[in-house]
């Protein structure tokens, strides 16, 4: 992804964000956030932060997972007292935008803010993204970045590391996310084909693929235009207006 800095970011991104005010300067929660391999001491999720270069814009440290899973974090701007601006994501695969602010309300108290603009569906043409987006991105991401957020807070409050999955354990990031997520990626793929059967007959709906297929990834287009070669699926129904029910 093509990361502009964090205030030119576009909504249309489709980001995820969370935020939580701390009861501490915005100073004492740069110091923590500013620290190298300060993963490890505030985020429930986080087995090991190891730090391959620190601070400022080069730096460079790895995100091991509870589940296993292990991202790299490259740092791309550093803003000294307030955040930075850093993107993520397995070393050989699509990395995501992720922005981190201190924004400091009163002398002893701030608000901590992180937003994700995701990777995973900016390729996708907008009739299909919305589906996945709303139903198992978005909410994965906020219970996510919720839990990442009191982390923090619960350190800078008290000093105190934060446990394992403190918060609550995640399909994706907790121990028990590898086989979790097999059954997250089979609702997505039921949903994700629930809205493709629901549109495909919508006027429009061919042109509009053929002009956007040679985007995406040759496996998926022909997936899709499979989808679109096929008949209506009930399951597909509640998309149709009955007959009592006339369009508007």
């Amino acid at each position: 992804m093509n990361l502009p800095c964090q205030e030119e970011y576009s909504p249309f991104l489709w980001p995820v964000a969370c935020e939580r005010i701390i009861s501490a300067p915005a100073q004492r929660v740069w110091d923590v956030i500013s620290t190298p391999g300060n993963l490890e001491l505030c985020h429930p999720f986080c087995a090991s932060n190891p730090v391959k270069a620190w601070p400022g814009p080069d730096s460079r440290d790895e995100v091991h997972y509870l589940s296993g899973w292990v991202y790299e974090r490259r740092f791309l701007r550093w803003h000294e007292g307030i955040g930075y601006d850093l993107e993520i994501g397995r070393p050989s695969g699509g990395m995501s935008a992720v922005s981190w602010r201190i924004t400091p309300i009163e002398d002893d108290r701030c608000i901590l803010k992180i937003t994700v603009y995701p990777h995973i569906l900016q390729n996708w043409p907008t009739v299909f993204r919305w589906v996945p987006y709303v139903i198992r991105l978005r909410p994965m991401l906020k219970k996510y970045l919720e839990s990442v957020v009191r982390g923090f807070e619960w350190y800078v409050v008290r000093g105190q590391s934060v446990s394992r999955n403190q918060f609550g354990r995640h399909p994706w990031f907790s121990a028990t996310a590898v086989r979790a997520a097999s059954a997250n990626y089979a609702k997505l793929h039921e949903s994700l084909t629930k809205a493709i059967l629901g549109v495909k007959n919508t006027p429009g709906m061919r042109r509009y693929w053929r002009q956007r297929k040679s985007y995406l990834h040759s496996d998926f287009a022909d997936y899709v235009g499979q989808l679109l070669l096929q008949e209506t699926h009930s399951s597909v129904e509640i998309y149709r207006n009955s007959d009592a029910e006339p369009e508007h």
